[in-house]
């Protein structure tokens, strides 16, 4: 049996808290003005955090494309077979208290069935990481070569870049745009090149100069990206992502220190038996916590819960630390029952 690794159940179990941070800046960043304090305080502390989506599909990956564990058709049928199942079933209890609070009392019958067949706002994180199961074969083939690895990675770099800053280029962004789209090189530009990561930096560690050029990059890029972030969504009058998405290239190198720091050296850290213990069931709860958290932060929203009771610095670590516990205790409760419960969270 291999050695739990303690240090990326606590990178998982940060990473969604980022999550739920994230959606809690949500809350009132589209219904307030981007002239207001408080909103470019949600916004920065929002996008300091969008480093939480690419560390978990980082994790999988180092799991999934791992050619010491064994990965047959039957296993990956298993994990996507759970996806589906949890997707419909916290699916329909969205969609129960979507129309219960009259969030579709302008919708017809079609566009509420088109919203339940996409799901709650946070579910698409589902349909990518099961595209990212779906190809898991062909990735386990590529990383079972380092320069392979390495090929596709660069590859994950430079069009990434291109196709999120070349397209910017005075003069010639519309021609980088037109020959990105004529390449239609979708392959490399998705979440693969995250999900390879996450195994070829645990496999092959970087060199302890480049580990602290990577930390520091991250550290700068990340700031840079979120103060970025913030000045162009006030310039523009509405909350935008243009230097924090998910796959934009400060966030690559920001993500990927983040998993570096862990892989490499949280790893090193001793931790006591009940220590582990604890983590250990938090990560278990962790999936069911990501599928419920939305519906308890609608809850609090309804409440007048919102990340603008206080100064945003003090509100958004409380309102998570908050939903991140009662959503916990939700995730126990259901599953008391262990036949059902546990398939659904």
């Amino acid at each position: 049996m291999k050695k739990r690794e303690t240090e990326l159940d606590i990178l998982r179990l940060l990473a969604l808290l980022a999550v739920i941070w994230v959606h809690v800046g949500g809350m009132e960043t589209d219904s307030l003005p981007t002239s207001d304090p408080d909103c470019q305080w949600l916004i920065f502390l929002k996008s300091i955090m969008t480093w939480e989506i690419p560390v978990y599909v980082m994790i999988s990956g180092r799991f999934f494309l791992d050619p010491e564990r064994e990965m047959p058709f039957s296993k990956i049928r298993k994990v996507i077979a759970r996806l589906v199942i949890a997707f419909v079933v916290w699916d329909i209890v969205y969609q129960a208290y979507y129309i219960l609070t009259d969030v579709y009392s302008g919708l017809n019958w079609k566009g509420i069935l088109s919203q339940a067949l996409v799901g709650p706002y946070h579910f698409w994180y589902l349909y990518m990481i099961a595209g990212m199961y779906l190809i898991t074969p062909f990735l386990r083939k590529i990383v079972e070569d380092k320069r392979l690895s390495e090929y596709f990675i660069g590859l994950f770099l430079l069009f990434v870049f291109l196709s999120k800053y070349g397209v910017e280029l005075p003069l010639v962004g519309a021609t980088v745009g037109s020959m990105l789209d004529s390449m239609g090189m979708k392959f490399v530009l998705g979440y693969s090149g995250y999900y390879i990561l996450g195994y070829y930096l645990r496999k092959y560690p970087l060199p302890d100069k480049w580990e602290r050029l990577l930390y520091v990059c991250g550290t700068v890029l990340l700031l840079w990206g979120a103060a970025a972030n913030t000045w162009q969504s006030v310039q523009n009058g509405a909350y935008t992502e243009q230097y924090t998405g998910y796959t934009a290239p400060n966030t690559i190198i920001a993500a990927s220190a983040m998993y570096t720091l862990f892989s490499k050296r949280i790893c090193k850290a001793a931790f006591s038996e009940k220590t582990v213990r604890w983590i250990t069931k938090l990560a278990e709860y962790s999936f069911g916590v990501y599928l419920i958290h939305a519906l308890v932060l609608d809850v609090f929203a309804a409440a007048g819960l919102k990340p603008t009771i206080l100064h945003p610095i003090l509100a958004m670590p409380l309102i998570t630390l908050l939903a991140f516990a009662v959503t916990n205790v939700l995730v126990i409760l259901i599953r008391k029952n262990p036949g059902v419960g546990r398939k659904i969270t």
